[in-house]
């Protein structure tokens, strides 16, 4: 039996990984397919993964869909040339609309139904969709897939890889100054596309108060996307370093004070689950992030003040809110299965 798995971002690149190696150990074979982007080819060199590259990522909405469309024909090629028995996608518009065409069922694991573009091309053409718990079926039920076929898993995605972090996490020793990690938002995704972050706006005045008032001045380490992070850089006005070579997310979270997202919830839920201090400075919502807000693991105010004290609180090794944290954190992950077991189960049973 044959799987074709395809990975579009860092996120899928970490997911997949582990999922494909649950589906290798019950003897199916698997073929990983991506595209030019380089977050993408960076998060895949890190794992080691070997995957076939088809086609690129589109900045621009009309590069989107003229990138797409090329991007189809490439797929098309590559499942008749192949004819696996499944393709398994995070709402892969390509894959699912492929797959279905040729009559090979698409299984879509995902936990963004505000990603409605990508929905409304992906959902009503899967033969599954396996999303968290905490996410309504009705939700996804609205793009065309029966509830029947919506099959939710009790974690967050981030509990198939973080419990190596939480270890490194605890050996880490304290910095001399504390770290800020900041990751802005997905301001170029269909579902959000905006011509720059709006995030480095809130976070730049955060730093310019938290300096003014107490005196603190972190080591600032930004996460960019799509190649902006020397202009963010220049924004921010801070002692500021941007990694020039492939960096672990969640590792380098593990060392973190303070984490700051501006939207995307891949490092929100790591930061979650690792027990570290963090805003979100989203302007956008979704189930996975309040979720966190209401276990108190995440922290949202549109009020400069408030935001300004928990981040001080960070920022200077408060004992009482590192304490705090770790405990929800360590009690929420012993709350979760590993989705990836499941899926594997339920995707082998489905194609048998």
């Amino acid at each position: 039996m044959k799987a074709v798995i395809d990975i579009l971002t860092p996120k899928q690149a970490r997911f997949f990984s582990i999922l494909g190696d649950r589906l290798k150990e019950r003897g199916i074979d698997v073929v990983y397919t991506t595209r030019r982007y380089y977050e993408s080819d960076r998060a895949l060199s890190l794992l080691n993964i070997r995957a076939i590259s088809l086609g690129r990522f589109g900045q621009t909405l009309y590069e989107k869909v003229l990138f797409s469309s090329q991007r189809l024909e490439l797929y098309i090629r590559l499942l008749g040339r192949m004819k696996p028995d499944l393709v398994i996608s995070i709402g892969s518009p390509e894959a699912a609309r492929a797959a279905f065409g040729l009559a090979i069922p698409h299984f879509m694991v995902s936990d963004s139904p505000h990603a409605e573009a990508v929905a409304k091309l992906t959902v009503p053409l899967s033969k599954k969709l396996f999303t968290p718990w905490i996410i309504p079926k009705l939700d996804w039920a609205k793009f065309g897939i029966r509830e029947k076929e919506i099959i939710q898993y009790r974690a967050i995605d981030q509990a198939a890889w973080i419990k190596p972090y939480r270890v490194a996490r605890k050996s880490c020793k304290r910095p001399p100054s504390p770290v800020l990690i900041y990751r802005p938002e997905e301001f170029k995704a269909a579902h959000a596309f905006v011509e720059k972050p709006v995030s480095v706006d809130i976070v730049s005045r955060l730093l310019a108060s938290i300096k003014q008032r107490f005196g603190i001045e972190p080591d600032v380490v930004i996460l960019g996307r799509y190649g902006i992070s020397e202009m963010l850089k220049r924004k921010l006005r801070a002692r500021v370093s941007v990694p020039k070579r492939v960096v672990d997310g969640a590792l380098l979270l593990s060392a973190a004070s303070l984490f700051i997202s501006g939207g995307g919830g891949t490092m929100l839920g790591e930061a979650a689950l690792l027990g570290v201090p963090t805003i979100s400075a989203s302007q956008f919502e979704n189930h996975v992030e309040r979720y966190l807000i209401r276990r108190r693991l995440v922290f949202k105010s549109d009020s400069l003040r408030e935001n300004l004290e928990f981040a001080r609180m960070a920022l200077t090794f408060d004992q009482g809110l590192i304490t705090r944290l770790e405990k929800r954190s360590a009690a929420l992950l012993g709350e979760m299965t590993d989705p990836t077991r499941e899926i594997a189960t339920k995707i082998i049973r489905s194609v048998s």
